[in-house]
């Protein structure tokens, strides 16, 4: 399996956006509102590293069993991986972007 955080992705890459959020800070009379974005690429590695680690430490061995049955362990955690990564690769499209 690739080690995705070891990539070097190009700037144009990094530039997209996978979470955004607004908050609020500040009390009463000063409250401000703040634009937090995630780029894409880190919000698929962590949801590949959550997936993974939601597989290791969570599920019951029966689900793992039931997961893997037809793959191995190993080529299921590697679909879970690949799925982690690919669930929001829409988002890199210029349709989301604008």
């Amino acid at each position: 399996m690739t080690n995705i955080e070891n990539y070097r992705f190009p700037k144009s890459t990094l530039a997209l956006w996978g979470k955004k959020d607004v908050i609020k800070f500040g009390g009463k009379n000063r409250e401000k509102k703040k634009r937090l974005w995630l780029p894409l690429v880190a919000h698929l590695i962590d949801t590949k590293n959550t997936i993974l680690w939601l597989y290791d430490n969570w599920i019951s061995e029966a689900n793992k069993e039931y997961l893997s049955s037809s793959l191995g362990e190993s080529e299921t955690k590697n679909l879970l991986a690949f799925l982690g990564v690919a669930h929001d690769i829409g988002k890199a499209s210029p349709a989301f972007e604008t």
